[in-house]
């Protein structure tokens, strides 16, 4: 069983927040006075979840995340124990398909394409454990 988790950057203050992923669509149509909105998302949010020392259960805190920034977590981390997200740039590994398709200390984006996540065309499975995250699509 691996961790389903996600992150994504604030709204208020553009910090990352990992957690959970629900997105909060509008009212239907019938129901809405600005027909311009109807059927986009409302809001769409990442909630903070855990349970206290005892197993008993916490608030949860929920944040506004920008939507163009939700990723999920990889279940994978890289060579210094960082989490792998969706969207993450990594650098390093070396790694050679039987088709002929190679990556060596090259930077690539995490995507998740087919059931499965890849970077540089080439299972993130293969080779997660030598690389490094250095950043990610969003942060500049």
């Amino acid at each position: 069983m691996r961790e389903i988790l996600f992150r994504g950057k604030r709204i208020d203050n553009g910090e990352w927040v990992e957690g959970g992923y629900a997105r909060i669509d509008p009212p239907p149509v019938c129901f809405t006075e600005d027909k311009d909105k109807a059927g986009e998302p409302e809001d769409c949010i990442v909630i903070e979840t855990g349970c206290s020392d005892w197993g008993m259960p916490r608030h949860y805190g929920m944040c506004p995340v920008d939507p163009s920034t939700i990723g999920q977590y990889t279940g994978l981390e890289d060579r210094n124990g960082k989490k792998i997200f969706e969207g993450d740039i990594i650098s390093g590994g070396a790694l050679s398909c039987n088709d002929g398709y190679s990556i060596a200390n090259n930077t690539s984006i995490v995507s998740f394409k087919k059931g499965m996540f890849f970077a540089g065309g080439i299972s993130l499975n293969s080779f997660s454990g030598q690389c490094s995250v250095v950043g990610n699509l969003y942060d500049k």
